[in-house]
């Protein structure tokens, strides 16, 4: 039961980064690779800092996120 609980976030983990990495070339281009890591660094570096700056980066990219959509469409 432990193991596939843990195959099943990581898994949703994985899947989460790649569809990011996707959705950011596809709006700025550039490599997914880059966008993937990139995004995976800068949060888990606001996961170790705290769960308050989790809270308030949240704010903020789900800001960012509105607003792209907004422009897209």
């Amino acid at each position: 039961m432990l193991v596939s609980m843990m195959v099943g976030c990581y898994g949703a983990l994985i899947a989460y980064l790649l569809g990011i990495g996707e959705s950011f070339v596809t709006i700025f281009g550039g490599s997914k690779i880059f966008f993937i890591i990139s995004f995976f660094l800068i949060f888990s570096t606001l996961v170790i800092l705290g769960l308050r700056t989790v809270a308030g980066s949240e704010l903020l990219t789900s800001s960012v996120f509105v607003g792209l959509l907004l422009i897209i469409m």
